[in-house]
């Protein structure tokens, strides 16, 4: 079950297990790459190259109530 609270309460384990395997994503084929943006794919490749660090998933949180 997903609760609209999720990412407030589990963003730090999400993060976490993100930053664990995504410096893998650019070793494999990404079908939706022409989907994104050039810039968007470039900071990608700062991220796997330890030049930038990956924003957390709880950027993605929207908070209807403010």
């Amino acid at each position: 079950m997903v609760y609209p609270d999720d990412l407030v309460n589990f963003h730090k384990t999400w993060d976490k297990q993100l930053t664990d395997v995504f410096d893998r994503i650019t070793d494999h084929n990404q079908p939706l790459k022409v989907l994104l943006k050039d810039d968007l794919w470039h900071k990608i490749e700062r991220i796997v190259f330890g030049k930038e660090t990956m924003d957390s998933i709880l950027k993605n949180y929207y908070n209807v109530e403010k």
